[in-house]
């Protein structure tokens, strides 16, 4: 028998550490598992709650609309109206006009100086390069289409949907809102221009316009009208009716204008020929036919000319002899007037007036710009400013998607950026090549928003209520570019700041 001793355990010994630690090892594995299976049934529970509460809200909202009380739901709070805060938003347009045309002349001229630049400056090569593309992407494929190698050389490498719809929903408002505090006055401007000529109106205010009722009483009107004819200056009535035109089954808002015909003219009336088929001239998008039978507020009316121009925001013009109007739609040939043109000065109106006015009955002098003026400051405060808003959002519209846009380009081109950062680029480069995307992004999406609105708005809106002629102009076209390119500069204008705290060079190459 062996006198040698066992050894004691001792933590000295290697077999008994190991065992020490894997027993360590497995209880913080325990641990790790217990915590884990204790947060998996607290998901699960959240989710059991969170589906309970979806099929509770889905019975409650059956329910109301079953039973017709989710029709009495409404969300609205009466605000007062602040007429200053009216002003400012009609008066976006504007703005957003001197904006968008050094946008855009500015975004165009600046592409052109960095291509040409690029030319003899290597960094601004690099710049121009590495903006025409997403820096992932291989510029050297040869399997890139034409349409992509040439958005490559002129652009940014694609097509900006999103800026582009932002784009195009700005010169869309603009040009609805351009009509409606344009297109009322067109009528009246004809009327003016072509049948009753001159600068000065007399009316029953100073606030007068085509859309409200203005009365002048016939024999002041007449008096006028011969006191100017002593002076030798001519005048002349122009009489408005606001009534419905009918044809058929078809009803219509009608703007009638009635003036004095020569006798040669086919809309020429007299007492005598009554109130049967009535001669008047329509506007040419009415749709009516020469010799058709229409009816104005009820009376029996023909077609005899057909005009262009005359038509208002769904209100269609029509012609006719001023006694006509006075003797059929407003209940005889002594009925006021709206308004009598003089061909003079207010100052020598004014005298006239006086004149022939003893009784001094309240009638106004005032210009046929101040006349036209309130009828487009009563359309801008009526319709405008919902116009004007919508462009605004169209702006946020477009700052969000670039906002959106730049942060992801950074993201999903970190890797690329974080080595260029590395081998000795600077953030400057960063936010040159980023700054020089949104630029190209968004003059394109100026030309492609631009360009579909400037097709789809007078297709769509105008065929949609008579008398409606949105245009697009340079001043739409302005206000899409100011959202495109300025809006788009905005929103990425934050990315920009500090570009690596969105690439992280030190994880993004981590392998």
């Amino acid at each position: 028998m062996s006198n040698e001793a066992s050894p004691l355990p001792s933590s000295n010994n290697p077999a008994t550490a190991v065992g020490a630690n894997n027993l360590e090892i497995s209880a913080l594995a325990d641990q790790a598992l217990a915590q884990l299976e204790r947060s998996d049934n607290r998901e699960v529970r959240l989710r059991k709650t969170v589906a309970g509460l979806f099929l509770a809200g889905g019975a409650v909202a059956a329910w109301g609309v079953g039973s017709g009380e989710a029709s009495h739901l409404k969300f609205d709070k009466p605000m007062p109206y602040i007429e200053t805060l009216q002003r400012d938003i009609n008066n976006i347009d504007n703005i957003l006009e001197g904006v968008g045309i050094a946008a855009f002349i500015g975004g165009l001229t600046g592409i052109a100086a960095l291509k040409l630049g690029a030319q003899k400056d290597t960094r601004l090569q690099v710049i121009d390069q590495w903006s025409s593309r997403n820096m992932s992407e291989d510029r050297l494929n040869p399997n890139r289409s034409v349409a992509k190698r040439t958005l490559e050389a002129t652009f940014a490498g694609r097509i900006p949907v999103m800026t582009c719809i932002g784009a195009g929903l700005a010169v869309f408002a603009g040009a609805i809102g351009g009509e409606v505090g344009n297109g009322p006055q067109r009528p009246i401007e004809k009327a003016l221009a072509t049948f009753a000529p001159g600068e000065t109106m007399v009316v029953n205010y100073a606030g007068a316009m085509p859309m409200v009722e203005s009365y002048v009483p016939r024999s002041i009107a007449d008096s006028i009208i011969a006191t100017a004819a002593k002076r030798g200056i001519k005048a002349n009535i122009m009489d408005e009716d606001l009534g419905i035109l009918s044809k058929g089954q078809q009803n219509l808002s009608d703007l009638s204008i009635g003036v004095q015909m020569p006798l040669n003219s086919p809309l020429s009336w007299g007492v005598k020929d009554g109130c049967y088929n009535v001669p008047v001239a329509v506007d040419k998008s009415a749709g009516m036919k020469l010799g058709e039978t229409i009816r104005l507020n009820g009376v029996s009316a023909v077609v005899r000319q057909q005009l262009e121009g005359i038509s208002a925001t769904n209100r269609v013009g029509v012609v006719m002899e001023q006694e006509a109007m006075a003797a059929c739609l407003r209940g005889g040939v002594e009925a006021p007037v709206h308004s009598v043109v003089v061909d003079a000065a207010p100052s020598v109106v004014q005298e006239i007036v006086d004149t022939a006015n003893p009784t001094r009955f309240n009638v106004a002098v005032i210009t046929k710009n101040q006349y036209l003026d309130n009828s487009k400051k009563f359309w801008e405060s009526n319709v405008k400013p919902i116009t004007s808003v919508l462009a605004l959002f169209a702006g946020v519209f477009a700052s969000a998607v670039a906002g959106s846009r730049m942060r992801e380009s950074l993201v999903r081109d970190r890797r690329e950026w974080a080595a260029k950062l590395v081998n000795g680029n600077s953030q400057a480069m960063i936010r040159a090549t980023e700054f020089t995307r949104v630029i190209k992004d968004g003059v394109l999406a100026s030309i492609i928003g631009g360009g579909i609105a400037a097709f789809a708005t007078p297709v769509v809106v105008n065929t949609l209520e008579s008398g409606f002629q949105a245009t697009v102009g340079l001043k739409e076209f302005a206000v899409g570019s100011a959202i495109a390119i300025a809006g788009s500069i905005a929103g990425a204008f934050k990315s920009l700041i500090n570009p690596k705290k969105i690439i992280r060079p030190e994880e993004s190459l981590r392998s």
